[in-house]
């Protein structure tokens, strides 16, 4: 029984309005089993806002130090889940953005260029800031892969250019 049905998640909310303490005794069990669920869930509590960090520490018997640890390190998951829903392998292997058909590699080779995100969506307005900056990320996490890619293209455009000096390749 490891599945949770997607029913499953609404009953538990309505339990927790109906019969709050049947739920209290449920999550008091499952901290007891697992503590780090408890911390898991004050950290995105602190991150909501919905209680103060020494308060959510207090309640823990965590050192305020640690817990805002935690609450940078499920803001930092967040962030690098929220690039990777922007970010696909094609069948090449080559990463692409899910918006579009630009490859992660060419966008990081125009921001090399032109310095600047603003200047990178002039260049490729099809993409968003939120594109170009997951695409950045993604670069950063992978700058061996994204090299590669820039280099490859890069002696392309070499080759091409020494078979065709007369036409002007970018």
């Amino acid at each position: 029984m490891s599945e949770v049905k997607p029913w499953i998640l609404p009953q538990v909310e309505r339990m927790a309005l109906e019969r709050p303490g049947r739920i209290a005794s449920a999550l008091a069990a499952i901290f007891a089993h697992d503590t780090d669920l408890q911390i898991e869930l004050t950290a995105m509590a602190v991150q909501e806002d919905m209680v103060e960090l020494n308060e959510a520490a207090a309640y823990l018997n965590l050192s305020p130090d640690v817990l805002a640890k935690r609450v940078t390190a499920l803001s930092e998951q967040e962030e690098l889940s929220d690039d990777m829903a922007r970010v696909k392998k094609d069948v090449g292997g080559v990463a692409r953005l899910v918006s579009s058909p630009v490859a992660i590699w060419e966008v990081v080779r125009e921001y090399r260029r032109l310095g600047a995100v603003d200047q990178v969506l002039e260049c490729m307005p099809m993409l968003s800031e939120l594109d170009v900056r997951a695409a950045l990320s993604y670069a950063g996490r992978n700058p061996d892969e994204i090299g590669r890619d820039i280099k490859r293209y890069e002696e392309h455009l070499e080759r091409t250019r020494a078979a065709y000096p007369f036409a002007d390749a970018r």
